[in-house]
């Protein structure tokens, strides 16, 4: 997601916006005192910003591209190459101020601007306009404010969208939307969702008993995941700090007892509102029998980290160079260090080697 429109204007000079500006006054200046082509050095960081601010968004580091970052920057990089010129006239230094440069300067802004523009055109990112939204919204804004009203209500307000790739959690796009009461995000083009989170994940006040809480549960599993989600176990437990909301989640295991990916995790609080959901509906891999013992693979994992003892070992499929293996996750403990920091270690069910995290 791109963002442009009438706001970039006005954001432009917020607090971030002065940062924004700050950050290539020096960059700028230094290039100038350095090089003395004052028209190639703007040019550049011109460019510089254009490049930064769509990398960022193809990258998937959870920032978008933003027109008032990409005005910010070059209005810093102005800044900075006027403060360099008028640094050297005060030092009676010679500017290198000829057609050549013009020309130079000239060449380095219509290619790169060109080159990045080629890039964004060419790449999934969706341009967010304050302009043209209220009467032609995109696809993608459409299932947002459709799928924003159904999990938060008629009255929400989505704030921002972003489609992109996120190679943390799979290869394909998804698209996440942050609103005034939560955030969610959806498998793109499927508009399966993936993950969402109240803006207020404290559990409030109510009387609801356990049953009741599980039934809202159950019915938020109903529709959005409507085609169900096979044979897999579900469990039910007490959640919150004290236990007053009720947590939903569903996992399979195999043949041979191995945890496959999918995961189905739903949080429901007292007064009956869903705080927060998170879906994996991974298809089962197909995995070779494990050779490892769980006593092997606990050994393996305490040689790893001396003085160390084993708590608890699990069998679970993981990717290893892109291939899904059986693995050992064994909890280790060391005494007088806390629980909650304790390492874990991934064992190879089939070789015994320990699995990178």
């Amino acid at each position: 997601m791109c963002s442009i429109g009438s706001a970039s204007f006005t954001d432009a000079f917020n607090e971030q916006g002065w940062m924004n500006i700050a950050l290539y006054v020096p960059l700028a200046f230094c290039g100038v005192w350095a090089f003395g082509r004052w028209e190639a050095n703007l040019a550049a960081y011109v460019v510089l910003s254009a490049a930064t601010e769509v990398t960022q968004t193809l990258a998937g580091t959870g920032r978008a591209c933003d027109l008032a970052d990409f005005l910010d920057n070059s209005a810093g990089a102005a800044v900075g190459v006027a403060a360099a010129i008028a640094w050297i006239v005060l030092h009676h230094r010679r500017m290198r101020a000829n057609m050549r440069s013009a020309l130079q300067g000239a060449v380095i802004l219509g290619t790169g601007l060109a080159a990045v523009a080629a890039v964004f055109l060419a790449s999934p990112i969706r341009i967010y306009s304050d302009v043209v939204m209220p009467s032609i919204p995109h696809p993608d804004i459409a299932v947002a404010r459709q799928a924003a009203e159904k999990l938060f209500g008629p009255q929400v307000h989505v704030e921002t969208t972003k489609l992109a790739p996120d190679p943390s959690v799979g290869p394909g796009p998804r698209l996440a939307v942050t609103t005034d009461a939560g955030s969610f995000q959806l498998l793109w083009p499927s508009q399966q969702l993936a993950e969402m989170a109240s803006a207020n994940l404290r559990a409030d006040d109510g009387n609801l008993t356990a049953s009741q809480m599980e039934a809202i549960g159950n019915q938020f599993i109903s529709t959005w995941f409507p085609n169900g989600i096979g044979d897999a176990q579900r469990t039910a437990s007490p959640a919150g700090k004290q236990g007053e909301a009720r947590a939903i989640s569903y996992r399979r295991h195999n043949a041979d007892g191995v945890l496959m990916p999918l995961r189905l995790d739903v949080m429901i609080s007292a007064g009956g509102r869903v705080m927060s959901a998170r879906a994996l509906l991974t298809p089962d891999p197909q995995l070779p029998h494990p050779t490892v013992s769980q006593e092997i693979a606990e050994q393996q994992a305490v040689r790893e980290n001396p003085g160390s003892r084993a708590t608890d070992a699990f069998l679970l499929a993981k990717q290893i160079g892109g291939q899904w293996r059986p693995c050992w996750f064994v909890s280790l403990s060391s005494s007088g260090q806390d629980q909650s920091s304790s390492p874990s270690v991934y064992i190879d069910g089939l070789s015994g080697a320990v699995v990178s995290a």
